[in-house]
């Protein structure tokens, strides 16, 4: 993860109105790689986040799917830094991050699903929710470039690294673009992105699926996670454990 020296008092968190840092995350294989990281909430809210609400108003694109990495709160100081203490295939056992409390995760299977997401199968939402990756050609005036490529961004046409640029001033609605230096085509994050999310904590919890064994999950509402692999859904509870309270 590199942090990119630069803040637009307009990009804000959603929950504490703070000015957000800029993270380029390469981690993030199928997500934005473009994330803005807020000290309060202790996460990064994906560039998704502010592309929706740019472009909300249209019809063809599904908000529903739009959704946060899951999270827990805190009992004790209701913080969302909650985070495994171990392995998930080990314990359940978590901790906060920010008062210290311990919990036993207690996760609870309500609906059982065998459905498996197949990479040619996210390739194909892609394409139909955003459009694909389709650059288009226009003078790159009001932005900077960046010393940054990465190979998750690559000109479609040329196969090439696109590079990083960042408007000079807020007051542009599309404050982050990649740009082919060979055919001038200019791309948002939207273009590369094969499942769209909001918000992801540096804390995490950690459970194991039990019908297949995967440790990651999306957040559904408050307590109710989906798996991200087979789809299953379960209920979770955070037991404080004795003498830690």
């Amino acid at each position: 993860m590199q942090k990119i020296d630069i803040k637009f008092k307009k990009i804000k968190c959603p929950k504490h109105d703070e000015v957000l840092e800029l993270y380029v995350d390469e981690s993030n294989l199928n997500f934005s790689i473009i994330t803005w990281y807020c000290s309060h909430c202790d996460g990064f809210w994906y560039e998704d986040y502010f592309l929706d609400k740019l472009y909300r108003k249209n019809d063809y694109l599904d908000v529903s799917v739009l959704d946060y990495r899951f999270t827990l709160n805190c009992s004790n100081c209701n913080s969302n830094m909650i985070r495994h203490n171990c392995v998930p295939d080990c314990c359940n056992e978590h901790i906060c991050k920010k008062c210290g409390t311990s919990f036993e995760l207690e996760g609870t299977l309500i609906h059982k699903s065998n459905y498996i997401l197949k990479e040619e199968e996210s390739e194909d939402w892609m394409i139909s929710q955003w459009g694909g990756a389709e650059g288009y050609k226009k003078r790159v005036t009001g932005y900077h470039r960046i010393e940054f490529k990465s190979e998750l961004r690559q000109c479609p046409k040329h196969e090439k690294q696109l590079e990083l640029y960042i408007a000079d001033k807020d007051n542009y609605s599309e404050r982050v673009i990649w740009v082919c230096s060979d055919c001038k085509l200019k791309y948002y994050e939207n273009s590369f992105i094969k499942r769209p999310k909001y918000f992801v904590g540096v804390s995490q919890p950690g459970y194991l699926c039990e019908v297949c064994d995967n440790t990651d999950f999306d957040s559904i509402s408050d307590k109710v996670g989906q798996c991200v692999n087979c789809k299953s859904i379960y209920t979770f509870e955070l037991k404080p454990i004795k003498g830690n309270l």
